[in-house]
Protein backbone atom coordinates (compact mmCIF):
# COMPACT_ATOMS: atom_id res chain seq x y z
CA UNK A 1 0.00 0.00 0.00
CA UNK A 2 2.65 2.45 0.54
CA UNK A 3 3.84 3.40 -3.25
CA UNK A 4 0.19 4.61 -3.24
CA UNK A 5 0.33 6.37 -0.12
CA UNK A 6 3.34 7.96 -1.19
CA UNK A 7 2.23 8.98 -4.88
CA UNK A 8 -0.99 10.26 -3.52
CA UNK A 9 1.03 12.20 -0.79
CA UNK A 10 3.52 13.81 -3.47
CA UNK A 11 0.67 14.85 -5.61
CA UNK A 12 -0.97 16.74 -2.92
CA UNK A 13 2.55 17.92 -1.91
CA UNK A 14 2.99 19.51 -5.07
CA UNK A 15 -0.43 20.96 -5.12
CA UNK A 16 0.01 22.54 -1.44
CA UNK A 17 3.49 24.21 -2.60
CA UNK A 18 2.61 26.63 -4.67
CA UNK A 19 -0.42 27.49 -2.70
CA UNK A 20 2.11 27.64 0.94
CA UNK A 21 4.42 29.76 -1.26
CA UNK A 22 1.47 32.38 -2.07
CA UNK A 23 0.78 32.45 2.39
CA UNK A 24 4.33 32.75 2.69
CA UNK A 25 4.47 35.99 0.45
CA UNK A 26 1.14 37.60 2.26
CA UNK A 27 0.68 39.92 5.03
CA UNK A 28 -1.55 38.72 7.03
CA UNK A 29 -4.26 41.99 6.29
CA UNK A 30 -4.41 40.97 2.12
CA UNK A 31 -7.90 40.66 1.38
CA UNK A 32 -6.71 37.45 -0.55
CA UNK A 33 -5.41 35.55 2.46
CA UNK A 34 -8.75 33.91 3.23
CA UNK A 35 -9.21 32.77 0.41
CA UNK A 36 -5.79 30.91 -0.10
CA UNK A 37 -6.02 29.56 3.42
CA UNK A 38 -9.62 28.21 2.27
CA UNK A 39 -7.33 26.32 -1.25
CA UNK A 40 -4.75 25.37 1.57
CA UNK A 41 -7.75 23.58 3.69
CA UNK A 42 -9.48 22.15 0.75
CA UNK A 43 -5.88 20.12 -0.56
CA UNK A 44 -4.96 19.13 3.12
CA UNK A 45 -8.44 18.00 3.91
CA UNK A 46 -8.98 15.77 0.62
CA UNK A 47 -5.44 14.38 1.32
CA UNK A 48 -6.36 13.35 4.67
CA UNK A 49 -10.05 11.73 3.24
CA UNK A 50 -8.03 10.24 0.49
CA UNK A 51 -6.09 8.10 3.37
CA UNK A 52 -8.24 7.68 6.12
CA UNK A 53 -10.56 5.94 3.17
CA UNK A 54 -7.65 3.37 2.58
CA UNK A 55 -7.61 2.72 6.45
CA UNK A 56 -4.84 4.51 7.32
CA UNK A 57 -4.88 7.46 10.44
CA UNK A 58 -3.77 11.13 9.75
CA UNK A 59 -1.36 12.58 12.90
CA UNK A 60 -0.48 15.38 11.11
CA UNK A 61 0.71 17.23 7.50
CA UNK A 62 2.09 14.23 5.53
CA UNK A 63 2.34 11.74 8.83
CA UNK A 64 0.25 8.41 8.88
CA UNK A 65 -0.11 5.27 11.16
CA UNK A 66 -0.87 2.55 9.52
CA UNK A 67 -2.75 0.37 12.07
CA UNK A 68 -1.27 -3.16 13.34
CA UNK A 69 -3.35 -3.85 16.70
CA UNK A 70 -0.65 -2.76 19.10
CA UNK A 71 -0.76 0.93 18.19
CA UNK A 72 0.45 2.31 14.41
CA UNK A 73 2.88 1.96 11.99
CA UNK A 74 4.59 5.17 11.27
CA UNK A 75 5.38 7.17 8.40
CA UNK A 76 5.81 10.69 7.37
CA UNK A 77 6.22 11.73 3.30
CA UNK A 78 9.05 11.56 2.06
CA UNK A 79 10.04 8.66 3.80
CA UNK A 80 10.71 5.60 1.17
CA UNK A 81 9.74 3.57 3.81
CA UNK A 82 7.62 2.62 6.97
CA UNK A 83 10.76 2.49 10.04
CA UNK A 84 8.66 3.61 13.01
CA UNK A 85 6.08 2.36 16.07
CA UNK A 86 3.97 4.87 17.99
CA UNK A 87 1.61 3.79 20.85
CA UNK A 88 -1.94 3.96 20.12
CA UNK A 89 -2.06 6.94 22.75
CA UNK A 90 1.97 8.97 21.72
CA UNK A 91 1.74 11.60 19.93
CA UNK A 92 3.17 11.30 16.37
CA UNK A 93 6.91 12.76 17.86
CA UNK A 94 7.23 10.45 19.73
CA UNK A 95 7.20 7.42 17.34
CA UNK A 96 10.42 4.97 18.09
CA UNK A 97 12.77 3.19 15.44
CA UNK A 98 11.03 -0.51 14.61
CA UNK A 99 14.52 -2.32 15.28
CA UNK A 100 15.12 -5.10 12.68
CA UNK A 101 14.69 -7.92 15.59
CA UNK A 102 11.18 -6.61 16.03
CA UNK A 103 10.02 -6.44 12.46
CA UNK A 104 8.64 -9.75 11.94
CA UNK A 105 6.84 -9.59 14.84
CA UNK A 106 4.90 -6.25 13.94
CA UNK A 107 4.61 -7.19 10.32
CA UNK A 108 3.04 -10.79 11.73
CA UNK A 109 0.96 -8.88 13.67
CA UNK A 110 -0.14 -6.24 11.13
CA UNK A 111 -1.67 -9.26 8.89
Amino acid sequence: MLPIVRKLTKLAVCELAPIQNKLNNMVPADPRNAVVKASYARIVKNWAGKMERLGLKPHGLWQLGFDCGEGWFAWQYPERSVRYFLEYNDLFCDKNLIENKNKRDYYASYR
